[in-house]
């Protein structure tokens, strides 16, 4: 959850496991709740990264 009035990088841990894989982002701000995020953040080398908006809250959806 970003309560700022600007945008900041963000850097996650993915869960363990060389099976996971980020299968949908979800975003809710002011104008639209759980809108769908795409292209889906990055991942790679186990971390996902990504720009979490102003007075945002982001959910990550992974598979195993």
């Amino acid at each position: 959850m970003n309560n700022q009035t600007s945008a900041f990088d963000l850097t996650l841990q993915a869960p363990p496991g060389k099976h996971s894989r980020l299968t949908r982002a979800v975003q809710t701000t002011n104008e639209a709740d759980f809108q769908d995020v795409s292209p889906l953040p990055t991942t790679v080398g186990g971390e996902v990264s990504f720009e979490l908006p102003a007075q945002s809250l982001y959910t990550l959806q992974f598979t195993y």
